[in-house]
């Protein structure tokens, strides 16, 4: 039943792998707060744990694979949505929304609800047919296609394979497979490390067939992640200054503060820091404004900076000043990030050809070309 979209209004455009455009794509449907970032094959446990929260993982292979038969009649898992991968054009929207559909935290929005409820009976061959007939998902899919793709012949076919966590078991969602897979046990502290261990098993199975395999991570917008680990940095600043005040109330001399202050303004003062500041004031106003608005998770983890010892304090308030320059680093870095992404969808959206051609044609008109194309 796997196809490729034929041509004509009902079709599906290419989409190239890019994590500015599957971020995107994730907006354009109604899931907000969320990123896609491409993953390092050889990504180690640290690095992996600094992109929570995470939400699951796609790998995307580029190959033609066998046609797989799908029947309607096919067991339903309702623990864990599904859907087969059945026009290959398509491959980012199943890969994405057997994720977004399958937790729980994100806000996915009325569209996506609305198409939740009304596939969530359905066979997972019925719920990729669903997919590709939906009109709203298509539009919103092909609006973010690069011109150049539009027409485009000799297309590259992605298969795509989605892993998140469901319950207390890591699941495989291969959109061409029949059904859903279950595998290691896990739980929010350690699942990370068994969709890793999975992760790698899949890669080395698909290098070793030489077949190109990409990773992808779908997390947080880690411009609200840095901008709430902001809010309780600030938190804990002012909490400790309190302690501070009342058990060494000359500690401002002892670190000779206006020097530090001078100091920390310097470090304040890069562009990419200044960029992050003034998001980080543009979000208090239109995300998230005081300490008691952060999740409860985030609520323990400050908390627990703030039961420092007495003789500590000094020192847990050095270390958050430079936590929290690191921050605004950070926050104004993801900016820059998001913004190079914008960029470059409105070039690849861009029709260069008019431009080419009346180049050319002023070339030739000012006798230019024959002698561009002797010496070339």
């Amino acid at each position: 039943m796997n196809k490729e979209s034929p041509p004509g209004s009902n079709s599906w455009n290419l989409m190239n792998p890019d994590p500015g455009t599957f971020t995107k794509l994730c907006s354009k449907m109604g899931a907000e707060g969320i990123q896609v970032e491409q993953v390092d094959l050889l990504l180690d446990r640290e690095n992996l744990y600094n992109l929570r929260p995470v939400y699951g993982f796609m790998i995307l292979v580029k190959h033609k694979p066998e046609p797989v038969s799908y029947t309607l009649n096919d067991t339903i898992n309702n623990h864990v949505y599904f859907s087969n991968q059945i026009v290959h054009d398509a491959y980012a929207m199943h890969a994405l929304l057997n994720i977004l559909l399958n937790c729980t935290t994100i806000e996915i929005g009325k569209e996506l609800n609305h198409f939740k409820q009304f596939t969530h009976d359905f066979p997972p061959a019925l719920k990729g047919l669903s997919l590709t007939n939906s009109q709203v998902l298509r539009q919103a899919y092909n609006s973010l296609s690069s011109f150049s793709s539009i027409n485009q012949h000799d297309k590259d076919i992605y298969h795509s394979i989605s892993y998140v966590k469901s319950g207390s078991h890591l699941w495989e969602l291969d959109g061409l497979k029949r059904g859903p897979l279950k595998l290691g046990l896990c739980n929010e502290n350690n699942w990370l490390d068994v969709a890793h261990v999975e992760l790698s098993k899949k890669c080395e199975f698909y290098s070793k067939q030489q077949l190109p395999v990409s990773i992808w991570a779908i997390i947080e917008d880690k411009r609200l992640v840095y901008h709430r680990k902001l809010i309780g940095k600030n938190y804990i600043k002012s909490e400790i200054e309190v302690k501070l005040d009342y058990y060494q109330p000359d500690w401002r001399t002892t670190i000779d503060f206006k020097r530090w202050g001078e100091e920390y303004r310097h470090a304040m003062d890069n562009e990419r820091n200044k960029r992050g500041q003034t998001l980080y004031t543009k979000l208090l106003q239109n995300y998230c404004s005081s300490f008691d608005q952060l999740p409860s998770d985030e609520h323990l983890i400050v908390k627990s900076v703030l039961s420092t010892k007495q003789e500590d304090l000094m020192d847990t308030w050095l270390q958050i000043q430079d936590d929290s320059l690191r921050l605004y680093e950070y926050l104004g870095s993801e900016d820059e990030k998001q913004e190079f992404y914008e960029r470059d969808h409105l070039k690849r959206q861009h029709d260069y050809m008019p431009f080419i051609q009346s180049y050319i044609q002023a070339l030739y008109e000012e006798g230019h070309l024959q002698h561009l194309i002797t010496n070339s």
